[in-house]
């Protein structure tokens, strides 16, 4: 074939450009048109180097190009709008975007407040000691693309040994001038992931890759430079036990820039991403949008997301939030290391970041998992569940923890890839949980006008409690909240059995000031609770009153029981309901809106498949695939927690096409086969090439209901 683009980009640089098949010649640009705007341009898969190459020739003085081999093929430039319009138009070029400023996701603070280590090693707010296993990071790499790292690191106090240990380099900067941190936020960055003093995995090594100056303002170009480095950078290292890469920096929406981040993960590194700090839905920013990166969002001392009212004219501060969240991590007054050998608080999700790229480092290093899904999955399955107080909607309720248990010892959760295959039964009850170091309550007052109580509503366990737990003080119409309840306040011990719990209580406690006006009518909707089995990561849930939706009539005027029903160990269910998993299928209704169907086909990934879906769908139609588990994971059973991530991809050059509900099928590897589902709606439209992603917990899925047979 035959190309005449690169003929136009000679002809450019000439200053005059001809019509294809004419002989008309167009005016020289104009001094507007050669104004000059930093671009980057990905080429297709699979464009010959000679074609790369002979592109970027004609773009004239290469001084001021970047050019990207590894995470994709492409170049950045500064191209007149001219050029861009050519480049555009050049049969192998994939796609062109102008260049976004990036910036970090943190910022100085000047308390003393060095709480985040002894956070996510606790399950309870408060502690400041950081309980961790000693090999923590052992055999993995960690890359901080930043600012850089002051890999010399002296300890203001000389007395005590450096505290990187040797295990910091500064490797690559792509900025002009020194290239060492003029900043500070890099080795900040750096000593949280991996400091001897203020690190979370304390025997990673760290690599530093500048693309941030002084300002700690970037573009994308350099992101992606960076990136681009990392990956290639990464063989040339000895990392057995897995390579991560923290990015506590972010801007505008950047297609390219989600796409670097993206191909990093493919190739088995694990990527963490802060989801910066403008207190509003983290995928209006890149390279937060790309779901396959492990995103953080930040919290305070008191497990709120943290928040910084602007003063002096300055903008809000807070962590951003919504669906695309992976976890939280700490982020405000967090202390760590700083050029120079000193100490520095920062606050930001800049901060939050590598407490859990610390932690996949911890994680991978101890339980042999790598890549971002099996670790990010993991952070999550050990996370603290609904402890963050005053939460945005749709937005994870989950606090990064490191798994650690301690009742004079130190005992690791066995993680998916290493836990025996079981599916629940009696037989299992009595074999993995009799007791529980941790109980939640779920707790939801019915919407209805006037469901709400002017009481304050309590629970006890009559037989077992020896205290009420507070749920709420006047609770309104739809309140629902997760709670954790103390058992040591409530029940005196740290671990109870599960045999103990045979009834449930609800004490209303009127105000003397209301009770004056007679009965107060309410109305619960749902309660469930949910338990920690003793020293393990498996959680029990008793559902028994997930239906509940009674009205309570108490008397008037004094503190006495609203409502107490009876409960057994039978009501207490394994979630998720087996280990593992087999014969996994997913059916997808499309919408019967007009135009919903498409021309396009769709596809199914799962793990490291892809599976037809649908040829050319029709609205209001069903259609089914069939996962073949061994192609997709290597094996024809999976561990259910690795099973995380399930995508709708839609490709063929035509139109969009909009799904309404995707089921998505399972039975579990055991003696019973029990069939497992997990139903989500959507009306979310999926463009051509784009896909909808699924982001699924063990704890989702639920027991299928089968048709009953007729009599």
């Amino acid at each position: 074939m035959r190309l005449l683009a690169p003929h136009l980009f000679a002809s450019l640089a000439l200053g005059v450009a001809l019509r294809a098949g004419s002989g008309e010649e167009l005016a020289a640009p104009s001094l507007k048109e050669d104004i000059r705007t930093t671009y980057i341009i990905s080429f297709k898969a699979g464009t010959p180097p000679s074609v790369r190459s002979q592109v970027m020739q004609e773009l004239g003085d290469d001084s001021d190009l970047a050019k990207f081999n590894h995470v994709f093929l492409g170049f950045g430039k500064p191209l007149s709008p001219a050029e861009v319009e050519l480049v555009r138009s050049h049969p192998h070029v994939h796609h062109v975007e102008e260049d976004q400023g990036i910036f970090t996701a943190g910022y100085i603070e000047q308390k003393n407040s060095p709480w985040g280590l002894g956070r996510i090693s606790h399950r309870n707010r408060g502690a400041t000691d950081y309980v961790y296993d000693e090999i923590a990071g052992n055999g993995t790499c960690t890359y901080v693309i930043d600012t850089g790292i002051d890999d010399t690191h002296p300890p203001a106090d000389l007395q005590r040994a450096q505290d990187f240990g040797g295990r910091a380099k500064q490797i690559k900067s792509f900025l002009p001038g020194p290239e060492v941190d003029e900043n500070g936020h890099g080795t900040h960055v750096a000593g949280i992931i991996g400091g001897a003093t203020h690190g979370v995995a304390k025997q990673t090594l760290l690599y530093g890759v500048k693309i941030l100056g002084q300002s700690t303002g970037g573009t994308a170009v350099d992101l992606i430079r960076g990136l681009d480095f990392v990956m290639k950078d990464k063989e040339q290292r000895h990392c057995p036990k897995g390579v991560m890469v923290n990015l506590s920096v972010g801007g505008p929406q950047h297609i390219l820039v989600d796409f670097a981040a993206a191909e990093l993960v493919r190739a088995g590194a694990f990527v963490g991403v802060a989801a910066m700090n403008n207190n509003t839905d983290a995928r209006l920013f890149s390279p937060c949008f790309e779901p396959s990166v492990c995103l953080v969002g930040g919290t305070d001392e008191n497990d709120q997301p943290f928040f910084t009212k602007g003063e002096g004219g300055e903008k809000d501060k807070g962590t951003n939030w919504g669906p695309q969240i992976d976890v939280f991590a700490p982020a405000a007054h967090i202390i760590s290391t700083w050029p120079g050998g000193g100490r520095a608080v920062m606050t930001g999700t800049s901060q939050a970041c590598p407490h859990v790229v610390g932690l996949a480092a911890y994680l991978a290093s101890i339980e042999g998992l790598t890549g971002t899904e099996p670790l990010c999955g993991r952070i999550r399955d050990l996370a603290s569940k609904g402890i963050i107080q005053n939460l945005q909607k749709n937005t994870p309720n989950l606090l990064a923890f490191n798994g650690v248990i301690t009742n004079n010892k130190t005992v690791y959760p066995p993680s998916p890839s290493q836990a025996a295959h079981w599916e629940w039964s009696e037989a299992t009850r009595e074999r993995m949980c009799l007791r529980f170091d941790r109980l939640l309550l779920y707790f939801e007052v019915s919407s209805d006008s006037w469901a709400g109580t002017k009481s304050t509503v309590s629970m006890e366990f009559p037989g077992a409690s020896i205290e009420s737990h507070v749920i709420k003080g006047a609770p309104e119409p739809s309140f629902h909240e997760w709670q954790e309840i103390n058992l040591v306040k409530v029940f005196g011990a740290r671990s109870i059995a599960f045999n103990s719990i045979k009834q449930l209580a609800l004490i209303s406690s009127p105000e003397p000031k209301v009770s004056k006006y007679g009965p107060d009518s309410w109305k619960i909707s749902r309660i469930i609770l949910r338990a920690q089995c003793e020293n393990s990561s498996l959680w029990l849930e008793n559902g028994k009153f997930a239906s509940f939706n009674k009205a309570l009539n108490p008397w008037s005027g004094i503190t006495h029981v609203a409502w107490k029903d009876s409960t057994s160990l039978g009501d207490w269910i394994a979630r998720p309901f087996c280990s593992h998993l087999k014969l996994l299928q997913v059916t997808i209704k499309i919408s019967n809106s007009f135009f919903a169907g498409t021309d396009n086909d769709l596809f199914l990934l799962v793990g490291v498949g892809r599976f037809p879906l649908a040829h050319h769908p029709s609205r209001n139609e069903v259609y089914t695939a069939y996962v073949n588990l061994l192609q997709a994971f290597g094996s024809y059973t999976v561990a259910i927690q690795e099973i995380s991530r399930i995508a709708i991809l839609s490709l063929g050059g035509k139109d969009k096409v909009l799904p309404e509900e995707v089921i998505i099928h399972a039975s579990c590897d055991g003696p019973e086969n029990t069939p497992l589902e997990i139903t989500r709606l959507t009306e979310t439209w999926i463009a051509d090439g784009e896909s909808w992603e699924i982001r699924i917990t063990s704890d989702e899925w639920e027991k299928e209901q089968m048709p009953s047979r007729p009599t």
